[in-house]
């Protein structure tokens, strides 16, 4: 240790000198006011943007609006920052530097030091003479610089695997990040102030109880949804809120605050890369949660075996041990249980697929089938085998469901060749109502859907259509504007079913969107829009766009019998159709709500949340 210059030049005794700086109780010279706190208010800054923006700015505010009024903030933003820089230039920055005291915080005071250099030698026998006195010292192996990328690294990461593993394999919940992201940034809040820093054993005992409860939930109660998000809160906001007081409790002198808030930076910026980008080119299913788990639980194994506090008692640290260790026992239990009906798992930036098999009870007995998921919701299945139950439309497109669009066609009943565009292709499903000269034209995304639906190991309606079958990769919004600028044949049928997931596709449920489809729609043609959706109540939409539009709506709600599930379609056409299935149950439009419709320019979906 070396005794440097400790105070700006003049008297360091004097209360007008604003860079005094005194020691605290161990010896440790620190600035009056910490900047690092400063770091908590700055992301609970964060925390308020996260929750005005979905709430208070994106469904008042237009696009423009938006974009001027952040441009303007950015000016001024910038005009802030070159005052700081010419005031810091004019005034001339201290030359503070810190004494290297011990990291620690002892409960007996500790010697005042002198304010100005002193023998080195001197110097450094009492700083070892008051490390020694010191009752708390925080060990050197957790305080290494590295750690101060690592460890939001590991945080930032855990986040984003908490909440691919949500919403992949649990259930696809509309705005979920938000709640995720809510107690990350509150994790910063607590972990950058004295509720964190102090209670560091405290928040490393939360978390190491809240790992293993993940893993048993994980595996015990599947996709129920409650207890799931409870539990995943939790982990994030104990985990989280450990490893940031653990920075915080780690930050070094304030002549090394660039490169302590850097590796911060950088390292948040790592993990969210790995999470992101890596792990889904690398895994084919969410292995990152199991990942996180285990990185998570010998973080907080460490800290509890090289941090001995006086005030744990050796029991206590045993016992917070054992429930570490519990934990990677269950995630390697939870990684191993991979149920063997699964046929085939892919994954890609647009999520999670799985091929499966599954017993299904139909109208002929117990059947078994092959099925689609994407993330957590189904996508379609059909029967197995060459029998005539695979020829059979299945899910929600049965005919009480969207196969309805179809038969009420005229083109149909009189034999009439006809043109059908399917937004979403699942596992192609309405292929099977394809007859010869027909064409079926669907519009996916996802090149990985567009695969295995064309495998004949695991589906074939596509390939025993007895209809033409196009499927064309990208955006459909973009695709069919094309077509139209092409000039190509409209279509009779136009089969919306982009809206069953999780996340519905905004820029697919605009005014504009709409003024497209119907742009796109031959005269006397329908356009089917499948809205079943477990978050969204997505029928006041469909009024209030058959309204702007001039169209006859009719909503139908099918029930789950044998292979067909329940499902919610409505029908829009420019004439009145004859719905000619009994096995529905009509939806009466005066019930439902009246909204304006949403806008490229402007809209949320957020009202439209079930609650």
């Amino acid at each position: 240790a070396r005794a440097v210059p400790l105070v700006p030049r003049g008297d360091a005794n004097s209360a007008d000198c604003p860079g005094a700086v005194a020691p605290d109780e161990c010896g440790r010279h620190t600035p009056s006011r910490d900047v690092y706190r400063l770091y908590a208010v700055s992301n609970l800054g964060s925390l308020a943007g996260l929750l005005a923006y979905p709430f208070l700015v994106e469904p008042f505010l237009s696009l423009n609006v938006q974009w001027y009024g952040f441009s303007t903030a950015l000016v001024l933003y910038a005009g802030l920052i070159a005052i700081v820089a010419r005031h810091t230039s004019a005034t001339g920055t201290p030359s503070v530097a810190i004494r290297r005291a011990p990291p620690c915080h002892g409960s007996e005071a500790a010697p005042d030091y002198p304010s100005q250099a002193s023998d080195p030698r001197s110097a450094a026998h009492d700083l070892r003479a008051d490390a020694r006195t010191c009752r708390d010292a925080f060990p050197p192996a957790l305080s290494r610089p590295w750690l101060w990328f690592a460890l939001p690294a590991l945080s930032t990461f855990f986040l984003n695997a908490v909440t691919v593993h949500l919403s992949s394999d649990v259930t696809p919940i509309p705005m979920l990040w938000t709640l995720l992201l809510t107690a990350f940034l509150g994790s910063y809040v607590i972990g950058f102030s004295k509720v964190g820093e102090k209670g560091l054993i405290v928040w490393a005992g939360l978390a190491a109880l809240a790992l293993p409860s993940a893993c048993v939930g994980a595996m015990r109660i599947s996709r129920s949804l409650l207890p799931n998000l409870a539990l995943c809160t939790a982990l994030i906001l104990f985990c989280c809120t450990f490893l940031h007081s653990w920075l915080y409790r780690i930050r070094p002198d304030a002549a090394s605050l660039t490169r302590f808030y850097l590796g911060i930076a950088a390292g948040g910026a790592a993990g969210g890369a790995s999470a992101a980008l890596l792990a889904p080119v690398v895994f084919d299913r969410v292995w990152e949660f199991p990942i996180a788990l285990s990185t998570a639980a010998l973080a907080c194994l460490c800290f509890l075996q090289l941090w001995r506090r006086p005030g744990l008692r050796r029991w206590q640290t045993g016992g917070l041990q054992m429930v570490v260790a519990s934990t990677l026992f269950l995630v390697s239990h939870m990684v191993r249980q991979d149920g063997q009906d699964v046929l085939l798992r892919t994954r890609n930036f647009y999520g999670c697929l799985r091929v499966s098999l599954a017993n299904k009870i139909g109208m002929d007995g117990l059947i078994s089938t092959t099925q689609l998921h994407h993330n957590g919701t189904l996508h379609g299945l059909q029967a197995y085998g060459d029998g005539p139950q695979a020829k059979r439309p299945t899910t929600y497109y049965g005919i009480p469901g969207g196969g309805l669009a179809l038969i009420n066609h005229a083109n149909y009943t009189n034999g009439t060749p006809m043109r059908v565009g399917l937004i979403g292709l699942g596992i192609g499903t309405m292929a099977c109502y394809g007859r010869t000269n027909d064409l079926y034209r669907f519009y996916e995304i996802n090149p990985q859907v567009v695969a295995i639906a064309r495998d004949t190991r695991w589906f074939s309606y596509l390939a025993d259509s007895r209809a033409a079958v196009e499927t064309v990769l990208g955006d459909a919004r973009k695709n069919l504007e094309a077509e139209r600028v092409r000039g190509e044949p409209r279509h009779d049928v136009l089969v919306i079913d982009a809206y069953s997931g999780d996340a519905v596709p905004y820029h697919l449920a605009t005014r504009e969107a709409f003024d497209l489809y119907r742009d796109r729609l031959a005269p006397g043609g329908i356009l089917a829009v499948h809205i079943s959706n477990w978050h969204l109540d997505l029928l006041p939409l469909c009024k209030a766009m058959a309204g702007r539009l001039g169209l006859y709506a009719y909503g139908t709600h099918s029930p789950r019998t044998g292979l067909f599930s329940a499902a919610i379609w409505v029908f829009l056409s420019d004439h009145p159709l004859a719905i000619k299935n009994s096995g529905v149950a009509l939806v009466e439009w005066n019930n439902v709500r009246t909204i304006t419709p949403p806008a490229d320019e402007k809209g949320s979906l957020i009202g439209l949340l079930r609650h």
